[in-house]
């Protein structure tokens, strides 16, 4: 080899300091990612056992009628006044990164807190999909009809209506996913062979289904609920309008089944 040759490979070899800085950086990405992965995975196999024993968010029937029977209602409170930890620590993340947000000037301090709490959500969003499918397997209920029931509950602070008192044709928080498989809930409904609806509602969910599908509805019975789904709600308002949490609306509406979260459409 020439000695030019040889010196430009000296040159371009890194010392045994960079190797060290090099190997540390390498070490250091692997550590981290094998600890935010490793609650993602567990996450996702919890989520993955929910589907594969109750059945995935689109296979739900609902009742003929619509409505949520009262002992189905109490197991929906349960799981949600079991989500209070973790809403909590959501909405004390949230606070927090909004308070340092609207600030103007940030020292360097305020700064690295910010970007802590930043990067600190993921942590606390799968600890929420975590804990919250977990009470799902442990009362028996599947994701689609806890999906069902939290859309009728919450569906007017998920999409409230328009200036004109009539539902928005889009929300921010609901992908196109999710009004599918909301819709696919109601054919079920209506298609039910064992359950038929009765006619009055077999023809309001036919239109409904309409709706949804011209775009006109994002969510379900936006606006005014049918008299029987109305009914069977109303004796736990108070108590459900307590466990709404804000912060936590959009990972409720985020599509779920296989990816933690339903990352994706």
């Amino acid at each position: 080899m020439s000695e030019p040759a040889r010196k430009g490979i000296e040159r371009r070899s890194c010392s045994p300091g960079c190797l060290i800085a090099m190997i540390v950086v390498v070490v250091g990405f692997a550590v981290a990612g094998y600890f935010v992965m490793r609650p993602i995975n567990a996450a996702k196999r919890i989520e993955q056992d929910l589907v594969d024993r109750l059945d995935p968010v689109p296979a739900y029937i609902p009742a003929p009628d619509g409505a949520v029977a009262p002992e189905r209602v109490e197991i929906f409170l349960a799981v949600r006044a079991g989500l209070l930890e973790q809403t909590g620590r959501i909405q004390a993340t949230f606070a927090r990164i909004d308070s340092v947000d609207r600030q103007e000037d940030l020292d360097a301090g305020e700064l690295w807190d910010f970007l802590r709490d930043a990067v600190g959500t993921l942590p606390r969003m799968v600890e929420y999909f975590s804990a919250r499918n977990t009470a799902l397997l442990a009362h028996g209920m599947g994701l689609g009809e806890y999906f069902y029931i939290y859309v009728l509950a919450y569906g007017d602070r998920l999409c409230p209506p328009g200036e004109d008192g009539h539902p928005p044709a889009e929300c921010e928080y609901v992908t196109g996913r999710t009004t599918r498989e909301l819709t696919q809930m109601l054919r079920n409904q209506l298609d039910n062979p064992d359950h038929p609806p009765p006619d009055g509602i077999a023809a309001s969910l036919e239109r409904e289904i309409a709706a949804l599908e011209r775009g006109e509805r994002v969510l379900p019975w936006q606006g005014e609920r049918p008299a029987a789904i109305a009914a069977s709600l109303a004796p736990y308002r108070a108590r459900l309008d307590r466990l709404f949490c804000e912060q936590t609306r959009e990972l409720e509406l985020i599509q779920k089944n296989r990816n933690i979260g339903g990352i994706g459409d």
